[in-house]
């Protein structure tokens, strides 16, 4: 019944990616091998024709990535994106020229490490490993570069050889996600595909799950235990957040404050209990609301935060390691 209901749903394709991943206990385990020996031969002619085909234009890669990156009006700004490591010691800040700088936070101030790359270029997105204070993922078109740093060096720019490249079938990449329930293993997704890529970082390989109805993949937002997934993706945006076309309204006696427009960002706090949604439209107000995820998703508007002197809030996260709650920035 549910490869029926899969192969009316997706086709072919969604059929074997459903019997891809049938357990090895299972009297199906060898259609499933076939269809992981499939899937493998699939990724593998998309790597060639990525690479034999031309590549997208560049006006058309920042035109993706100036409407779907997390980072408001990406194109212009000074800065790319922001990534701070759960240990809360490590902050990394891509400028509008892709070189990332390396700060360590706390007293004892250094100077920044400069990381630079020839393939270090439209970077959307970057990822620390969550166990690792040395291991940076940076997303940057159609690749994945693994810096991995040797933080107490005397050398303030790592060399080129201290990054791994991963090629990826889709481009350009937006976001970048380590997997909190394993080791070496990362999602990646693009507003050119409508599945959430599967990397493993250990061998390189690419693997893929998903294929939502409602359009292609924009962002992924993993709950603190890395056990669930709340996935946006292009089309009626805002109903992922409030489940209403038209806005999220919040109810504040003695009137009702609506705001609506295309979802730029979700950012949860580290602990997972709360999430900070900026739209596109509407780039001074950031909505902020209570997450329940037991046992079902549930959010509940807390209220809102709004930029003083008319500012626009172009990235937006949560600091770890805050001993008061959560700490937006």
């Amino acid at each position: 019944m549910a490869i029926s209901q899969t192969k009316e749903k997706d086709g072919i394709t969604g059929v074997i990616d459903h019997v891809a991943h049938i357990t090895e206990d299972t009297r199906f385990w060898p259609l499933a091998r076939l269809s992981r020996g499939v899937l493998r031969m699939r990724n593998g002619v998309a790597n060639v024709a990525a690479k034999v085909l031309p590549s997208m234009g560049q006006e058309r890669i920042e035109e993706l990535l100036q409407h779907y990156v997390t980072t408001l009006n990406w194109r212009n700004n000074w800065l790319r994106c922001v990534a701070v490591h759960d240990e809360g010691r490590r902050i990394a800040i891509c400028q509008a020229n892709n070189y990332i700088r390396i700060y360590k936070i706390g007293r004892s101030q250094k100077t920044p490490l400069t990381l630079k790359h020839p393939l270090q270029t439209n970077v959307a997105s970057m990822a620390w490993e969550p166990f690792d204070q040395r291991v940076l993922a940076v997303a940057a078109n159609n690749k994945i570069l693994i810096w991995r740093l040797t933080l107490k060096a005397a050398n303030i720019k790592p060399s080129v050889h201290c990054a791994q490249v991963i090629e990826l079938p889709f481009e350009p990449i937006s976001q970048l996600v380590w997997d909190r329930t394993t080791t070496n293993v990362l999602f990646a997704v693009s507003p050119n595909s409508n599945k959430i890529m599967i990397v493993d970082i250990s061998t390189g390989e690419v693997d893929s799950f998903g294929a939502w109805t409602g359009g292609n993949v924009t962002q992924i937002v993993p709950s603190a235990d890395g056990r669930r997934l709340a996935v946006l993706y292009t089309g009626c945006m805002t109903e992922v957040v409030g489940g209403k076309s038209d806005g999220v309204p919040y109810q504040d006696e003695p009137e009702i404050v609506t705001i609506g427009g295309r979802v730029q960002s979700l950012t949860l706090s580290p602990d997972g209990q709360r999430l900070a949604v900026n739209f596109a439209e509407n780039t001074s107000v950031i909505a902020i609301f209570i997450v329940d995820w037991f046992p079902t998703v549930r959010l509940t508007p807390s209220g809102f935060v709004e930029a003083p002197l008319y500012g626009n809030a172009s990235i937006i996260t949560f600091l770890p390691k805050f001993d008061g709650g959560s700490l937006l920035t």
